[in-house]
This record gives C-alpha cells, sequence and structure tokens, in this order.
C-alpha cells in the first residue's frame, strides 16, 4: 500500500482498550469489526469478529463490549454485546409505544450508570429520549419544555443531563436540564467535551464576539462554569476517573500538541510525555475507566498510539507509519506577521511549497499533511512551509480576525514573508509554488493574482466563488448569513462579486501554471464554480488545467481514493516545479 493509504487506514481505526499494545478495529469489506490485539513487538492476533449489521454501534467501556441495537417496527429492542474476547449476550426491552407509525433510533449514548440513553423518532418527526437500564427497565423523556437538542451526557442518579443544539456555523448551544422534567436550569456556548459524576468539561466559546476558547469546568449541579488557564490552543480533554477529577488535554503550542495533566483545583498543568514517539497531532480516541487512548503522527517521526492510565501512567506503541529518513528537521516561527510550520531538507533547498489549510478558521498542525506528501517534497530538496495564515486559529483572536476587513491585504502581507524568507535561502519567487485546499485553495489562487512571479499553484477542491457559496449556504441555512458577513463583508443574496474571491479576479493569474483538482461528489464546495473559473481562465490564454476526480468527495472517503487524490497533487506539484526537481 502507499503512504496514502496506510495512513488512511490507521486514521480510520477504532481504538478501544490496551492489553500488551493497543486493541484496534476496523471495518472489513464483509461488513464485520476486525478487532485486533496487538503487542509492542509487532505481533497481532484477532480477538473478534461481531457483525455490525444493526440500527446503531457502540463501544461500551464500562463493560469492555461492542454493543449493537435494533429496534423492530413492533417496538421491541435487541441490544447485543460482544465482548473484546468475543463473548457475545443478548437483552431486549419494550419500547413505549410510538405516536405515528414505528421508531426510528437517531443515537444512542452511554451513561455513567450503564444505562443506555436512546434518541428516537417516529414516523411523525415526534422524538423521545429513552434511558433503558441492563434490567430492560425503559423510562421516556418527552422535554416537552426544553428546546431542541441531541444528549451528550446523561446521569439518571444525579437528575442531570446535557443536550447540545447545533447552530451551524456558530458553536452549539449546551444546555443543563432535569430529565424528570425537562427544566433547563443553565446553558453555555461550546463544545461538549467529557462528563465525571457531577461536572462537565466545556471548551466554553465566544468566537462571535473574538474571544478564543477556554477550557472550564461545569458545575452540573448548579450551572456555574469556571474558566481553567491555560496557554495554546485546548483542543481536547477528558477526565482521568481517578477520583481527583483531574484532566487529561490535548494543547496546541507553535502549531504541535502535547498531552497537559490539569488540576481542577487551580487550573495548573503539567505536561506528561512531552517527548511522545509520533507526537505532532494528538487525537483522543476512546476514554473510559480503563484509560485514555491517543493516537499520535507527525511529518518526521510517522505514527504511534498511546495509552495513559487513570494514574497518569503512559504505555506506547509503534504506528503503521514509520519515521522519516533523511535528515529533514522541522522548525515554527514566525515569517512575518505569520506563523509557520518550516520543514527543511537535509541540503540546501531547490525549491518551496507553501501549504495553505482549508477553513479558514483551522489551523496547520504537525500531522502529514496532504497525506505525508511533504516527505516526498523534503527527499527532492524542497522546503516547505505550512502556513498558519491571517485568519487561522490557535494564535488568539487578533490573529484569527486580522484579516476580516481586507483579505487581500492580509494575506499579501503574509505572502510576502513567505517570498522573503525564500530569497535569505537562495530562492526566488519563481521558485516558489503555492498548495492549497477548500478556502486554501482559493488562497493559493489568489497568492497568483498578487505575485505573478511565482512558479505557480496546485488548488485542491478550492473556494473560487465566494457570493455563489454564501447564497448556497445561507438557502440551506440561515445561521450562516452573519457568520459570512462578519468574515468577509458579503451580504447574502447579493449579485455582487467578493472583490477577493470571484472567478473574475482568481482567473487573472498571469503565465504561471495553475492546476484545479475537483471531485465531482463534493458536497461543500461546488465543483461547477471550479469548472467555470477554468473556462474563464483558459478562454484569456491562461495555463490552467482542471483534473475531475470522479466519485470523490471534498475529502477522500477510503483509501483509494486517498491515493487518487495524493497522485494527483503530487503529479500537479511536480509539473508545476519540474524545473526545479531533480
Amino acid at each position: 500500500m502507499s503512504l496514502a493509504e496506510d495512513l488512511f487506514t490507521e486514521r480510520d481505526r477504532h481504538l478501544f482498550a490496551w492489553h500488551d499494545g493497543p486493541v484496534l478495529g476496523s471495518v472489513g469489506p464483509d461488513g464485520r469489526l476486525d478487532v485486533i490485539e496487538t503487542d509492542r513487538r509487532g505481533g497481532h492476533r484477532v480477538l473478534c469478529r461481531p457483525d455490525l449489521d444493526a440500527d446503531a454501534v457502540l463501544f461500551l467501556g464500562a463493560r469492555q463490549a461492542l454493543a449493537r441495537l435494533s429496534v423492530r417496527d413492533d417496538g421491541r429492542l435487541t441490544v447485543t454485546e460482544t465482548t473484546l474476547d468475543g463473548k457475545e449476550t443478548h437483552r431486549r426491552a419494550d419500547l413505549p409505544a410510538a405516536a405515528a407509525g414505528a421508531w426510528t433510533l437517531l443515537d444512542v449514548l452511554e451513561t455513567a450508570c450503564d444505562t443506555l440513553v436512546l434518541t428516537v423518532e417516529d414516523d411523525a418527526g415526534n422524538r423521545r429520549f429513552l434511558d433503558v437500564a441492563p434490567s430492560g427497565r425503559v423510562r421516556a423523556h418527552r422535554f416537552l419544555d426544553a428546546p431542541p437538542g441531541e444528549p451528550v451526557h446523561w446521569n439518571a442518579e444525579l437528575d442531570v443531563a446535557v443536550l447540545a443544539q447545533d447552530r451551524g456555523p456558530w458553536p452549539p448551544l449546551l444546555r443543563l436540564c432535569a430529565p424528570s422534567s425537562g427544566r433547563v436550569a443553565a446553558s453555555v456556548v461550546g463544545r461538549w467535551l467529557d462528563g465525571e459524576g457531577g461536572t462537565g468539561a466545556v471548551l466554553a466559546d465566544r468566537t462571535d464576539t473574538g474571544t478564543e476558547p477556554t477550557l472550564s469546568l461545569w458545575d452540573l449541579g448548579d450551572g456555574s462554569l469556571t474558566p481553567l488557564p491555560s496557554r495554546g490552543w485546548t483542543d481536547d480533554a477528558r477526565f482521568l476517573r481517578d477520583g481527583t477529577g483531574g484532566l487529561l488535554a490535548v494543547r496546541t503550542e507553535e502549531a504541535t500538541d502535547r498531552l497537559d495533566l490539569v488540576d481542577p483545583a487551580d487550573g495548573s498543568a503539567r505536561p506528561i510525555a512531552p517527548h511522545l514517539p509520533g507526537a505532532g497531532r494528538l487525537r483522543i480516541r476512546v476514554a473510559n475507566r480503563t484509560g485514555i487512548g491517543v493516537y499520535a503522527l507527525s511529518t518526521l517521526t510517522g505514527s504511534s498510539w498511546h495509552w495513559i492510565t487513570p494514574g497518569g501512567a503512559v504505555a506506547s506503541s509503534p504506528g503503521r507509519i514509520p519515521a522519516h529518513a533523511g535528515g529533514a528537521t522541522r522548525r515554527h516561527h514566525r515569517l512575518g506577521p505569520a506563523p509557520a510550520l518550516v520543514y527543511a531538507p537535509a541540503r540546501d533547498p531547490v525549491a518551496m511549497v507553501v501549504s495553505l489549510h482549508g477553513g479558514p478558521e483551522s489551523i496547520e498542525r504537525d500531522e502529514l499533511r496532504w497525506d505525508g506528501l511533504y516527505r516526498e517534497l523534503l527527499d527532492a530538496g524542497i522546503l516547505v512551509v505550512g502556513l498558519n495564515y491571517a485568519g487561522s486559529v490557535g494564535y488568539g483572536s487578533q490573529h484569527r480576525r486580522r484579516p476580516w476587513s481586507d483579505w487581500r491585504a492580509a494575506f499579501r502581507g503574509d505572502l510576502d514573508a513567505c517570498v522573503a524568507e525564500a530569497r535569505a535561502r537562495g530562492l526566488g519567487p519563481g521558485d516558489i509554488a503555492l498548495l492549497g485546499g477548500s478556502f486554501g485553495g482559493a488562497l493559493a489562487l489568489l497568492g497568483c493574482v498578487l505575485d505573478g512571479r511565482l512558479a505557480g499553484a496546485v488548488a485542491c477542491a478550492p473556494l473560487v466563488d465566494l457570493r455563489r457559496h454564501v447564497n448556497r449556504a445561507v438557502a440551506a441555512d440561515a445561521r450562516y448569513r452573519s457568520w459570512f458577513e462578519q468574515r468577509f463583508g458579503l451580504a447574502p443574496d447579493t449579485t455582487d462579486p467578493h472583490p477577493d474571491f470571484d472567478p473574475a479576479r482568481l482567473s487573472a493569474t498571469g503565465d504561471r501554471p495553475v492546476f484545479l483538482i475537483h471531485g465531482d461528489q463534493d458536497e461543500v464546495v461546488d465543483g461547477q464554480d471550479t469548472a467555470r473559473a477554468a473556462a474563464l481562465a483558459r478562454a484569456q490564454g491562461r495555463p490552467w488545467t482542471l483534473i475531475r476526480e470522479d466519485g470523490i468527495g471534498h475529502v477522500p472517503q477510503n483509501p483509494e481514493q486517498a491515493a487518487r487524490r495524493y497522485a494527483h497533487v503530487r503529479s500537479a506539484l511536480h509539473a508545476v516545479l519540474g524545473h526545479k526537481i531533480r
């Protein structure tokens, strides 16, 4: 398999537990889940292969078992549990009658007291929350007085439920409710992370006012919220479940993640295993009373799995992606106003690729971006700059809001800083290629408009017509109206093009080659906009090439698609920089 296929396969695996190494699950071609126990010596064995033919499947951390739930038309619920060693048990429960037709199971949530909370809906759209005890007892909660939302935490013993209401582009609204009555006790804007006892861990968010999200403790008894002091960007957190209330937090500083143990008493934090092999991007994959499992990946050090016990001890095991050989280095520093991850080849660079993430409110981390393509570029002697341009998150509200009034001016400053960095390394503007995806693809085109001396651009699923994109988004969800107005100053329903992100403007890239790569199943950015922009540029004599990808959406959905997109991006970059790659 290629690196792109290997990486996609591993990222898609489930992490359930830790024995002598990680216990991983992946869905086989026959629809069964292969649960595999691995060890630190590279050996593995299949523990079980449960069938996934059910209305819902979840892993029960408390019992270390996979639960498959099916609801019949007559309201009979069947729960089949398969432990990690393959033992299977069945239990049943009779659900209350649906008001119209039959119940459809929408979601299921495991609670601390071993009950399962089901979200069900009948044929008329009537929704209920049902908590099902191991004994088969079922309690229904109508929540007639509560606004809509999906349950993310439930504690029947404390009569506490947290419902998360989706708000489109804005952070969710979390409502603290009493299941017995449906009374709403308090609410918080932010992302729910975890709950233990009577406390919730919340990433409290006020991005609508420009404030960065803050890791906070939410008292589920009185509704009070206590922010915890922190450095960097908090990405995720889970309770250790050792009785101390301590949190394991993933925090990003200088575009690299670290693990912190946070004391809830004063918010103080200490790093654990600060030099995890493979650390760069850390993703929490499972958290329960047996421990917290983390997947780590990095451009230079590859991938690895880690397990943190409730007491804070760490066990590690290598992943499928080995460390990169060849002497390349990575450094985080600022290029003028913009922070960047700079990957340098072992020898003097022959060219530079400036990589532009999507979003725009995202962040370039050291996480094998572009399916590990940076490695091949480094081997070819190419300097790679992962630019966290103005508008990126993780560097404070001022950096994120800086381009809102003038994207062109803000990005020009960031691009000029990249050109200056290239000169300092003996390269000229003609040695620089821009590589971007989604909104980053639009910036790659804008960069070639701003500086016609560049080598060219590769734009994957680029957002080339912001006006049409905004109108479509607002037609689907009116909540996007104010979000786009705030960031781009473009009122929906207008026929006026955006001054920066419009096909007529972005196609003015001069005589430098531009490659557009777009899947015909893109559900985020309309590929027809990209096709129109390419036709407009070619009509003007611009050397634009459109690569259409059959069956691929905004991002690849399987290893084969990942390999195809990797090959397209790689070949396009080589066409742009072919005169420099040796």
